[in-house]
């Protein structure tokens, strides 16, 4: 027998004081702490024999101990990390008994796990635990035991996943040898696990498509989850198993999973869908949310031959005339552009319908993508043009500086212009003379310069100096639209002169808006490079009809854009021929109806006991529950749970321009908080229960490494990290916090 320095606890482990039970309880978290190593000593001793369990008073004062020793952990922070070797030492006692269901050691290591569950949250606990809770299951034949270690694992994985990389071959082994009941607890850890370790889990592909066939609702839903994964990065694997999941789009707990997995397959593979087309287009007729994937499905068949883009056009203009979500239409929009920019030819039998199609819409942005679907098959797009350009931009400058004729009229209007009216008719002359080469200049430089919609001058330091204010918009305007109903992305100019020549040619060539005559467009621009004339010495009809940008004064104007952040919110789209913001270039992915997922095994769900606690607190035992339990002291509050996560991390976000700004995030159970560094006051949070999904997004995407997003009803958070593992780290805990809920 192992002396005990703690008298309560001696009095009830080796003393078997059933009058003890109730003073356990109550003995404070502190005191517990200073005598951990003699309590789990003691405890490690009374158990470490065959005879445990036979004597039902002694069983049920330990088992009391072990609750009372749980409450104290909940409540002092570090008693448990200061002892972790004393406490693996009680589970390695514990594992070398018969671990069968009813058995008391089983009883008794369920309780013990149940303290380390509390903990998941905290990773060198679980670090230093796990090379010898992971033997657990290959030992104990106790469902609810091994329940209790999956959801242990589980809910370590969603805060911690890189922990088990070493470990992930057993978890593989788990999952394939555990019955039905327990194997999707494990396959939610390897979901978790996957992430940081792809390579291990390949070769188990296949099984796990056997799993997903298997015909088990929750193993199979998990399963589906991991291979969704594998198939955006790695699709190859499962090229030889698409006709095993076509038939998942039937089911309602499976189908919306499986659609996304399948568009990233049909990207990679089209040729396999096309025996699938029927099953595609049917399973949009039963599950109308398939609208928002089955067009991308389509779309890629009919990218990959003329005879496939003929008939992937019948089955998208059949749908952008009978879906009754007109939310779908942008979707189905950017499919036929995609088909008819591969064979133009399958376009033309609707070029009618189209026409029409535009001008009834009443929606701004399905007009523009109409619209610019006919300019491409009609060869009208920018980029034409600025190929063109390219072969004439040195015939432009040498006719600008070296016609003598253009010279000989300058000097003429210098001469004779005395008004304002005057020297705009001659100026009208010289744009008429060489509209075309503006036209050039301007398709020239749009792709990598971005032209204003609109300019304005603005008075400051007491009206005595004017600037000139760059305006530019959208040209997508979806319904994600960054900059809609008349917001524009502005910018005060470094350089006035230059972009007073783009401000001249754009207005001139219907490239920008002013929101005044032309007069009086002159005007403002005169007034503006009178202001810096001194820097320019020379006249403003001279400057106006001088020699367009050279290459090197345009990308002094892209600088002044990048130093703007204007490339944080835009970026071009060479399909429109014009410049996007990023939500429009990037919109989220529409919201089906969710797929039931597997949700994390907990202590309530594997013991039944403990049916009536709270999701911060584990269950008591069933000893806890005997009426020497039952007194006041038994019933002392236990402190909450701490954060899941907490770290700085930066949040997109701005009322015109969307910068990325430094914030303290909190993640707890059921919110995402965030603060002002250095503030106590709550700025902003994101209820866990209205995020449909937590992705990480491309660099390629969002133009800024390491970021996750957060999808609601009704808008997209975009949040990044300091690197990939730590995006990764927040993006899974959420995601499996969403998977919980």
């Amino acid at each position: 027998m192992t002396t005990i320095s703690h008298p309560v606890f001696e009095r009830a482990v080796n003393g078997k004081d059933m009058t003890a039970i109730g003073e356990l309880f109550a003995v404070n978290a502190d005191d517990v702490a200073q005598h951990t190593e003699s309590i789990l000593a003691g405890i490690s001793a009374k158990v470490d024999s065959e005879a445990y369990g036979s004597d039902a008073g002694e069983k049920t004062c330990i088992e009391s101990s072990v609750s009372a020793f749980m409450v104290a952990a909940r409540n002092a922070e570090d008693l448990l990390i200061d002892n972790i070797e004393h406490f693996v030492a009680l589970i390695e006692v514990l594992l070398k008994y018969n671990l069968e269901s009813g058995k008391p050691h089983a009883e008794l290591l369920k309780n013990v796990l149940y303290i380390l569950q509390s903990q998941y949250s905290k990773a060198k606990i679980i670090q230093k635990s796990l090379a010898t809770v992971i033997k657990v299951p290959a030992k104990g034949r106790d469902d609810g035991l091994n329940q209790t270690v999956a959801g242990m694992f589980a809910m370590t994985t969603i805060v911690g996943g890189k922990i088990f990389v070493p470990y992930v071959s057993t978890v593989i082994n788990l999952v394939l040898t555990n019955p039905a009941n327990q194997r999707s607890s494990f396959l939610t850890v390897l979901n978790n696990v996957y992430p940081f370790a792809r390579e291990e889990v390949h070769p188990f592909v296949p099984k796990l498509v056997k799993i997903f066939d298997s015909g088990d609702m929750g193993s199979s839903v998990t399963a589906l989850q991991i291979l969704s994964a594998v198939a955006k990065k790695n699709p190859e694997l499962l090229e030889k198993f698409i006709d095993d999941f076509v038939p998942a789009l039937s089911s309602p707990m499976s189908g919306a999973m499986a659609i996304m997995m399948l568009v990233d397959l049909a990207v990679a593979y089209p040729d396999h869908f096309v025996k699938h087309l029927d099953d595609i287009k049917a399973s949009v007729s039963t599950n109308q949310t398939f609208i928002y994937n089955a067009p991308k499905i389509i779309g890629a068949v009919g990218r990959s031959s003329e005879e496939r883009a003929r008939q992937s056009m019948e089955t998208l203009f059949e749908w952008l005339k009978t879906s009754p979500d007109q939310n779908a239409v942008p979707l189905l929009m950017l499919e036929i552009k995609n088909v008819a920019g591969a064979f133009k030819a399958s376009l033309t039998p609707y070029l009618d319908f189209m026409q029409e199609y535009i001008k009834s819409t009443p929606n701004e942005s399905t007009r523009t993508v109409g619209q610019s679907i006919l300019d491409a098959y009609h060869d009208r797009t920018l980029e034409n043009l600025g190929n063109q350009v390219v072969a004439t931009d040195a015939k432009i400058e040498v006719v600008v500086k070296d016609t003598q004729e253009v010279k000989a009229k300058v000097e003429e209007v210098e001469k004779r212009v005395l008004t304002l009216e005057e020297e705009l008719k001659e100026i009208d002359l010289f744009v008429q003379d060489h509209i075309s080469e503006l036209k050039e200049f301007v398709a020239g430089i749009v792709k990598k310069l971005p032209i204003p919609m609109n300019f304005t001058t603005e008075d400051r330091f007491l009206k005595i100096q004017k600037v000139l204010v760059l305006h530019f918009e959208c040209a997508c305007k979806s319904p994600h639209c960054q900059f809609s109903k008349g917001k524009t992305f502005r910018t005060e100019t470094k350089v006035i002169n230059k972009w007073i020549k783009v401000a001249f040619s754009a207005i001139q060539v219907g490239k920008a808006i002013w929101d005044k005559d032309v007069g009086a467009v002159v005007e403002g621009l005169r007034s503006v490079y009178e202001i810096g004339k001194s820097q320019y010495d020379t006249s403003f009809q001279t400057f106006i009809t001088e020699p367009f940008l050279t290459s090197s004064e345009s990308d002094e104007l892209i600088n002044q854009l990048r130093d703007a952040k204007f490339f944080e919110a835009f970026e071009y789209d060479a399909q429109l021929g014009n410049w996007v913001c990023h939500p429009c270039a990037h919109p989220p992915a529409p919201v089906a109806e969710p797929a039931a997922v597997a949700v994390v095994a907990s202590p309530v769900a594997a013991a039944p006991e403990a049916a009536s606690s709270s999701a911060a607190e584990p269950a008591a035992t069933p000893a806890a529950a005997t009426p020497a339990a039952a007194t006041p002291a038994a019933a002392t509050p236990v402190a909450a749970p701490p954060a899941i996560l907490e770290g700085v991390l930066h949040k997109r976000g701005g009322k015109i321009v969307r910068q990325w700004q430094a914030r303290n995030f909190k993640l707890t159970e059921k919110t995402l908080e965030y603060r002002l560094i250095g503030k106590d006051g709550l700025r902003g949070s994101i209820e866990l229960s209205a995020v449909t999904a937590a992705e990480l997004v491309p660099v390629a995407n969002i133009k800024r490494p390491h970021t996750f997003s957060l999808v609601t009803s009704l808008k997209t958070y975009h949040i990044s990290a300091d690197s990939d593992e730590t995006a990764t780290k927040w993006q899974t805990a959420i995601a499996g916090l969403i998977n919980r809920s």
